[in-house]
């Protein structure tokens, strides 16, 4: 029974450490917002200068890209209804970079159970085989051990 919680601790370390990192790789600011699209969004002046920024938006796909689109497509509507146009799409935007976040959050709460169950787990062992053969018995201290390291084993893998 042991194994199964130290598999299931593991499961979950292997599992939260993916998901932390991963929000980390599609977060890098190149990813997010490119440096030459963002230098050529703020150097554009001209009709035929946004263009070139549609036509570059097009070809280089990120959450920059898409709201400049977006921009871009409204041009003709009156600026607040634009702005709350791009609000909206940015919110829209900042929630699919986030999307890992929920799986993190449920690995954080879910591992110190593990824990707390695998401690569990342990004491059980333990307790039962001093019921069944005592204190006394000083050929038993062995299982008395084992089942102290499982308790503390499962402990620390879950902290």
């Amino acid at each position: 029974m042991d194994i199964i919680v130290y598999i299931l601790l593991g499961l979950t370390s292997v599992i939260g450490l993916g998901v932390v990192f991963w929000p980390r790789y599609m977060l890098r600011w190149e990813k997010v917002i490119p440096t030459n699209l963002a230098t050529a969004a703020a150097e554009c002046q001209s009709e035929n200068d946004v263009e070139n920024l549609r036509q570059y938006c097009i070809a280089e796909p990120c959450p920059l890209s898409r709201l400049l689109l977006l921009a871009i497509e409204h041009r003709e509507w009156p600026k607040p209804d634009n702005e709350s146009a791009v609000e909206t799409a940015a919110r829209h935007e900042v929630v699919k970079l986030e999307s890992g976040l929920v799986v993190l959050e449920i690995i954080v709460g879910i591992a110190p159970l593990l824990g707390l169950v695998g401690t569990i787990f342990g004491m059980m062992g333990v307790f039962g085989d001093i019921g069944q053969t005592g204190l006394a018995n000083i050929n038993d201290a062995s299982k008395l051990a084992q089942g102290i390291s499982l308790i503390l084993r499962t402990t620390l893998i879950a902290c």
